[in-house]
């Protein structure tokens, strides 16, 4: 299931002559998934001074506004043109960094993109320049990317460099961990090992030390905040034998069962905004949240011996296998026939089921949370006994890596990797991930390899890992970190 590929994959020209670009504020409240109807970005604006009236001076001379309206959207013609709109009486239109043309507008224009072959398969940057007479340039420009056999797109440059700095705390090299199990159900991969942390703007702790997660109408208790905060515990307790770490991961575990419902499931209090046109209601589920809560359970059993913490991971188990396809409040696995209805070649694969992180319909196909959920799969196979599940979540697992095998090539953008697929069947923008999911996709790759020797998964886990050693990656130095 492999899309076809160019050999030539250079994309180092991509935004080099980018001269200002301001930083997204994305609070850790926030979905990663917003996006707006219409994108709008002036570059290289420049102070404006003023008289002792407070108003402009006679001598100051405004840089121009250009402004592009095109949505990050699926491209489904040749015959595509952006959309521009400015006060430049001339705009110099640059492609892959050469001059291609100049163009006399009147207030807009719609620039079509040529034939000529310069626009060529993987990413093309084109920017629309305009210098007043003070010589100050002011620069918008869009990243269109063509695929060879798949849906051609269009990504504003803001949108391209948000997507790589949100979420990007470490400023380091990346690769990813090769030995990532203590035992054989012990992970301690870098992006799976769980985080304890303290950040009183996002998370603020109740009278018996839960988190809860700030939302926009309050703070509310988030089940994967409090599984991650376990297993921080946890891993601290394997690396140091410290006690009063072992006490915590295991109080949080006691809470986890105490919140459980009947049914083994973890509902959400708040109403969440997925999508502006997709709301999460009151009472929602994730398979993110079950499947890491059974990380969570399987190792509170091995240090603890205690099984309770098996009665409880085996009623989270049966709920996160229960099908959702008609019902998104009944369980946590979905089927592939909301993405292979608009794909005929994939209609018998259209049965194949994988937990979701957020269980919607139509469904999103949410590729990290979905990847984690797999995660505690493997786990609760590893370490559980058989009465208690192991091989019915050894089962769900099996049947999760081939529906990811699936769509896996839908997320592979040439040097990007988009966060889920309702572009491809519903009115949705195309959505990139964030650099750090984007490291969660090859964490989670190099383990599904490693498990399971599928040689298909050691091909994207190296595709996506390219990226990152890619000179289009480290112009995040050039922009972001220009005296460095």
């Amino acid at each position: 299931m492999k899309k076809s590929r160019s050999a030539a994959k250079s994309v180092s020209y991509f935004l080099s002559t980018v001269l200002f670009v301001s930083l997204c504020s994305c609070s850790k409240n926030k979905s990663t998934t917003d996006d707006s109807s219409v994108i709008e970005t002036v570059i290289s604006e420049s102070p404006v001074s003023f008289d002792s009236t407070d108003n402009i001076s006679s001598e100051t001379v405004m840089p121009y506004s250009i402004v592009i309206s095109n949505r990050n959207e699926l491209m489904d013609a040749k015959d595509y043109s952006v959309n521009v709109d400015t006060d430049a009486q001339k705009v110099d239109v640059f492609i892959n960094g050469e001059k291609t043309d100049s163009i006399e507008p009147d207030g807009h224009f719609d620039f079509q993109l040529p034939t000529d072959g310069s626009i060529k398969e993987g990413w093309n940057y084109i920017e629309f320049q305009a210098a007043n007479a003070n010589g100050e340039v002011s620069s918008c420009g869009i990243g269109i990317h063509v695929i060879e056999n798949g849906p051609d797109v269009c990504f504003h440059e803001d949108y391209l460099l948000s997507a790589r700095t949100y979420n990007n705390l470490l400023h380091v090299d990346y690769s990813y961990y090769e030995e990532f199990m203590q035992t054989s159900y012990e992970w301690n991969g870098k992006s799976m090992s769980g985080v304890i942390f303290d950040d009183p703007e996002s998370i603020k702790f109740d009278d018996r030390g839960i988190p809860m997660v700030k939302y926009e109408d309050g703070f509310y208790y988030n089940p994967v905040t409090i599984g991650q905060r376990a297993l921080g515990y946890f891993n601290r307790y394997l690396e140091t034998g410290d006690a009063s770490d072992r006490e915590q991961f295991l109080y949080l575990s006691d809470y986890l069962i105490e919140i459980q419902k009947e049914d083994g499931s973890y509902r959400y209090e708040m109403a969440f905004a997925l999508k502006p046109t997709m709301v999460l209601s009151p009472g929602f589920v994730s398979g993110m949240a079950q499947g890491e809560i059974l990380s969570v359970f399987i190792r509170a059993y091995n240090v603890s011996n205690d099984t309770k913490y098996l009665d409880a991971g085996y009623k989270a188990l049966e709920f996160l296998l229960k099908d959702a396809d008609d019902d998104p409040s009944a369980g946590c696995r979905r089927s592939l026939s909301d993405f292979a209805e608009g794909h005929p070649e994939l209609e018998p694969y259209a049965g194949l089921r994988m937990p979701e992180e957020f269980v919607t319909s139509p469904t999103s196909y949410i590729l990290n949370g979905n990847m984690i959920a797999m995660v505690g799969l493997y786990d609760w196979y590893e370490g559980a006994p058989e009465e208690y599940g192991a091989e019915e979540a050894k089962e769900a697992f099996d049947e999760a890596i081939s529906a990811m095998k699936v769509v896996l090539p839908y997320y592979d953008y040439y040097g990007y990797t988009g966060y889920d697929l309702l572009q491809f069947y519903t009115d949705c923008y195309v959505n990139l991930g964030s650099l750090y999911a984007h490291r969660l996709y090859i964490e989670h790759l190099h383990v599904f390899y490693m498990i399971t020797g599928d040689e298909e998964l050691r091909y994207w886990r190296d595709v996506f890992l390219s990226y990152e050693k890619d000179d289009f990656w480290r112009q995040f130095d050039t922009i972001y970190y220009p005296e460095s």
